[in-house]
């Protein structure tokens, strides 16, 4: 069975090709807008007024025309017309393409792109070889960097016989998760090492006049510190997903719901969306599909926390507050995380062997 898998590069255009780039993405947005607003005229919805003036489709490639009308129709089947948003030019921009022979050609360092020729694209990896992307998305982000994102199918690797490496990951909130040999990884906190400066520049531009010349180089500054944060977060999640997968077969970690841990306390929300867990969980779920490996995923309501390791006793009276579980039972004391790594371990591993015998 084939796969999806990205591949995505820095593209660095001229002047001229820019001030191209951003027709397209002028064009793409507006047929979005009118788009949507032809269908909540039709529900008899309220529709905001049309501030920007209509562009000139002349130069608008018709595969990328074809693909926003797709791809609003995709949307709306999905959902209702009033729970969707309007594209706003808020510094970013982008569009998606049709791979189709004219409209994306290599040939290195260049690449032509929307039938604009001869745009520097830096491959840090290699490209597939013989393969055609099916498509590809052009993204500006709001430090005015342009990258594309090009999508191939890839065939995955044989799934695994007979695993017999298995690791139980659980959540941990001062660190990172902590697994079932009692091992704890301290998450690099890449954010908060620029806090102190973040504060500073967000009062520093609190006293200029918006959109003057000052106020967008300071907003630059800070938008330039939360895309490294964010680059160098999802690089570190990439290294350490591939090398869970390189020594291991099987892995088993808790279906947790993020989103309600953050209303727990103030102090969560901070911590889970800079850890980025959800985003780990990604990145371990879509590359064990290509290696051949097994993420299981433990129900969230399965009592890891409560329940001992060594007899299966379950211990309802366990705050939160406690770190060391101890069993009634059989007396057993052990590191409250640990203990329940174990356990996500041991019926990840009943879930597995389950399905294998399912099949």
């Amino acid at each position: 069975m084939a796969h999806y898998l990205s591949y995505k590069y820095r593209i660095c255009p001229s002047t001229e090709q820019k001030e191209r780039l951003e027709n397209i993405f002028v064009q793409t947005r507006y047929l979005w807008n009118r788009l949507l607003s032809g269908e909540l005229k039709k529900e008899k919805k309220k529709v905001p007024s049309e501030e920007s003036p209509e562009p000139d489709f002349t130069g608008l490639p018709p595969s990328i025309r074809e693909n926003v009308l797709k791809s609003f129709r995709f949307t709306l089947n999905h959902h209702e017309a009033e729970t969707l948003h309007f594209h706003r030019d808020d510094k970013r921009g982008g569009f998606t393409c049709y791979s189709e022979p004219s409209s994306f050609r290599l040939h290195e360092p260049f690449a032509d792109i929307a039938g604009i020729p001869n745009i520097l694209i830096i491959l840090h990896r290699e490209f597939p070889e013989k393969r055609r992307p099916i498509n590809f998305t052009v993204t500006k982000t709001k430090t005015g960097e342009y990258y594309i994102s090009l999508l191939f199918y890839v065939t995955p690797e044989p799934p695994v016989s007979s695993p017999k490496r298995f690791l139980g990951l659980d959540y941990s909130m001062p660190y990172f998760f902590i697994d079932s040999l009692g091992r704890r990884l301290k998450y690099p906190n890449f954010l908060e090492e620029s806090v102190v400066r973040i504060k500073k520049m967000e009062i520093s531009i609190s006293r200029m006049k918006k959109n003057g010349k000052n106020y967008e180089k300071k907003r630059m500054q800070i938008a330039r510190i939360y895309e490294h944060s964010a680059a160098q977060r999802r690089d570190y999640l990439q290294r350490l997903t591939t090398y869970l997968w390189e020594h291991y077969d099987v892995i088993c970690v808790e279906d947790l719901d993020l989103i309600e841990m953050s209303r727990t306390r103030k102090s969560y929300a901070r911590n889970v969306y800079n850890q980025a867990y959800r985003e780990f969980i990604e990145y371990l779920s879509y590359k064990a599909a290509l290696k051949g490996k097994t993420l299981v995923k433990v129900p969230r309501y399965y009592p890891s926390s409560k329940r001992c390791s060594n007899c299966g006793h379950i211990n309802n009276s366990l705050s939160i507050t406690e770190r060391t579980y101890r069993c009634p039972r059989c007396g057993m004391s052990m590191d409250r995380d640990v203990n329940a790594a174990i356990n996500i371990l041991e019926k990840g591993r009943a879930m597995f062997r389950h399905v294998k015998d399912f099949r």
